[in-house]
């Protein structure tokens, strides 16, 4: 790479104008979504719980609801401060608005002249309930022991591009309508660019004077000639390294500010960070704060460690919780019940290869961590700079039966890491409090010195980081969905769940 590939990009087109985002309908389907909710608790026909979820499914509505592809979650949670249960209520915020690219909301008078520059690492698939921090010791100790941890960090969508639309608008998927991983299923679809896309978090940090830069995975269908190709870059970046699809480690493409380039032996990890240092480096002499996202494939399948770490962990095996592969889920929601229980015994093994494997690539993220903290310091800003690390959901192993992957409102699924270290945050805080993903685009804003807007659904949790609120007792009720991806006319092999009429075929390749 060199300085002429990575140039800013200024050509966004966006300004700063008043919000005319105001939506009633919205209200209406709110209020719409609330009703068909209930309607699910009143008629549900499995009713399963384990010790901090529960489950409401019945197969007759939600068909009624799907369209034969896919499934539908709603899920329910009361969180405490070290607490977590589950509530038969329902209780929301957030308005079903729309947006277009001519719609962008006054931001610029509100900014503060006092502002931090901010930094987020998102990996992709990485638990905590399982360990997925363990072998990360570097930034344990550069992030969470400099700033603060949270143990209570959920996301609403326990898969990737649903998620991740989620953490960028900070709003719930019925509001943002990216469904799933597929195009169909709103991916980093044209109807995502046109009303979603200039709502992402990026667009008031770029129009309040930010210079910005994003590098990895972005949505897994980006870059798909389908919605664009390289050409598209979203808006409010200046500096655009975005991954064509979705996570891999070698043999990829990368739109770098709207042109593709092929990659081939260069490790994906390694590449990001690269490209984030001459980033950093760039910023070094001017005057402006800036905001940049390093999104890394880690430790998405196909769990290829860089070469250095491939032997690491020979002797770990996959942490066997009490729902570890158990041998009945009669009492469990339906699509627990469809897997074989227990898993075969030649599963076992492959699950000790996929958990080792998933931390060898953690490993370079740890690496990556350090090299960006140690250059931040020689650049002599890093006590001026939010440093936030979390992960777009978590993953499951061999829980309850299923062999490895998302998609569970388990908290093995939705329970994810998050370290924060910056200005005003005191050394080795522990945060209780409940926060979401969709809390991090609001809390992005505010560190930007900026009021998030109505829309969002989630809420800043800065002030828990700098003691300005702390209430112990504060409590969340907030909502898990997600529809399934599939199609009736590709049968996969190698998916492990039986199938009928209920349940879609396994897309691999959308995972």
């Amino acid at each position: 790479m060199n300085n002429s590939e990575l140039q800013g990009n200024d050509e966004s087109g966006l300004h700063c104008g008043k919000d005319d985002l105001t939506d009633n309908f919205g209200w209406f389907l709110q209020v719409l979504l609330a009703c068909l909710a209930f309607t699910c608790l009143i008629g549900a026909s499995t009713l399963s719980s384990s010790s901090n979820f529960l489950y409401v499914s019945s197969k007759s509505f939600l068909a009624s609801l799907r369209d034969g592809l896919g499934w539908l979650q709603l899920v329910l949670y009361q969180v405490r401060a070290e607490k977590t249960r589950a509530l038969p209520m329902l209780v929301g915020r957030g308005e079903g608005v729309r947006a277009s690219s001519g719609n962008i909301i006054e931001y610029c008078d509100s900014a503060s002249d006092n502002r931090s520059n901010i930094i987020v690492i998102l990996t992709d698939d990485q638990d905590l309930t399982l360990g997925g921090l363990t072998p990360m010791i570097k930034t344990q100790s550069l992030i969470g022991s400099m700033g603060a941890t949270f143990t209570n960090a959920f996301v609403t969508t326990p898969v990737c591009c649903p998620s991740r639309s989620s953490i960028l608008t900070g709003v719930y998927l019925h509001n943002h309508g990216t469904v799933n991983n597929s195009v169909s299923g709103g991916c980093s679809s044209k109807s995502w660019q046109a009303t979603q896309e200039p709502r992402s978090f990026s667009v008031p940090i770029h129009s309040a004077g930010y210079t910005t830069f994003y590098a990895g995975k972005y949505l897994n269908q980006y870059g798909k000639r389908l919605v664009g190709g390289a050409a598209h870059v979203p808006p409010g970046w200046d500096w655009w390294v975005g991954l064509e699809g979705n996570s891999v480690y070698y043999n990829y493409t990368l739109s770098v500010n709207g042109t593709p380039k092929e990659f081939t032996n260069q490790y994906l990890t390694n590449v990001i960070l690269d490209y984030g240092l001459e980033f950093l480096r760039s910023q070094s002499n001017t005057s402006t704060n800036f905001f940049m996202v390093l999104a890394t494939p880690a430790c998405h399948a196909p769990f290829t460690p860089e070469p250095k770490y491939k032997d690491y962990f020979s002797d770990v095996q996959v942490m066997k919780t009490p729902n570890f592969n158990i041998s009945n889920t009669t009492s469990k929601h339906w699509l627990l019940r469809m897997s074989p229980t227990p898993l075969p015994d030649n599963m076992l093994p492959i699950l000790d290869d996929v958990y080792r494997n998933r931390w060898k690539t953690l490993l370079t993220v740890d690496d990556m961590v350090e090299t960006v903290i140690s250059e931040l310091n020689n650049l002599g800003i890093l006590n001026d700079t939010y440093i936030v690390f979390t992960s777009d959901h978590g993953y499951h192993i061999g829980q309850f039966s299923l062999p490895w992957d998302k998609r569970q409102p388990y908290e093995s699924d939705i329970r994810v890491p998050l370290l924060i270290r910056g200005p005003n945050i005191s050394t080795n805080k522990l945060v209780t409090q409940p926060v979401l993903s969709i809390d991090l685009a609001p809390t992005l804003l505010e560190m930007a010195g900026l009021d998030p807007p109505d829309y969002m659904d989630g809420v800043s949790y800065l002030s828990f980081l700098t003691n300005e609120r702390v209430k112990e007792d504060w409590e969340r009720v907030f909502l898990v969905e997600y529809h399934g991806e599939g199609d009736t006319k590709t049968v996969d092999t190698a998916c492990p769940l039986p199938r009928d009429d209920t349940l879609a075929e396994c897309v691999l390749d959308e995972m």
